[in-house]
C-alpha cells in the first residue's frame, strides 16, 4: 500500500509471489471477498470472522504510519540536538581562541618580564656589561 497522491493504493489483493506488491490501483469500495469479513461457513482451514488480506493491509498500513510519525518524531528531536550540539561546538571555539590569545599574551609578558629581569641582574652585578652578555666571575 502507498499513499499517492491523497489516494491509498494497493495492488489487486495486497500481496505478489515475490513479497512485494503489483501495480499500485485506487482502493475503493471491497469487491468479492477482498476485505470482508466471512460469512459464518468460512471453509475448510478459516476461522469464522477471519480477516481477510485487504484488511490486514490496513492494519499494517495504520502500523506504517505509526512508525513513520515515529521516525520523523525521531528525526526532529536529532536536529534539535545536532543544532544544540552545534551551539556547544561554537561556544567551545570561541573559548580556546581566548584562551590561545591569553596564552600568547601572557608569553609576550613573561618574555618581557625576563629581559627585565636580566638586565636588573647585570646592572647589579658589575654594570657596564651588555645586556645579553654573562656576568663577570669572581
Amino acid at each position: 500500500m502507498a499513499l499517492q497522491g491523497g489516494l491509498m493504493m494497493s495492488s489487486d489483493d495486497g500481496y505478489s509471489a515475490d513479497g512485494g506488491s503489483a501495480a499500485p490501483r485506487p482502493m475503493g469500495p471491497p469487491t468479492g471477498h477482498v476485505g470482508t469479513l466471512r460469512s459464518p461457513s468460512p471453509g475448510p482451514g478459516r476461522v469464522a470472522g477471519q480477516i481477510q488480506p485487504q484488511a490486514e493491509g490496513a492494519d499494517r498500513a495504520g502500523r506504517l504510519q505509526g512508525q513513520i510519525q515515529n521516525i520523523h518524531t525521531q528525526f526532529g528531536r536529532a536536529q534539535d540536538e545536532l543544532r544544540r550540539i552545534s551551539g556547544l561546538c561554537s561556544t567551545a571555539e570561541t573559548r580556546i581562541k581566548k584562551t590561545k590569545d591569553l596564552q600568547n599574551h601572557m608569553a609576550r609578558e613573561f618574555h618581557t618580564l625576563a629581559e627585565q629581569t636580566r638586565a636588573l641582574l647585570q646592572g647589579l652585578d658589575g654594570g657596564g656589561g651588555a645586556p645579553g652578555s654573562s656576568p663577570p666571575t669572581r
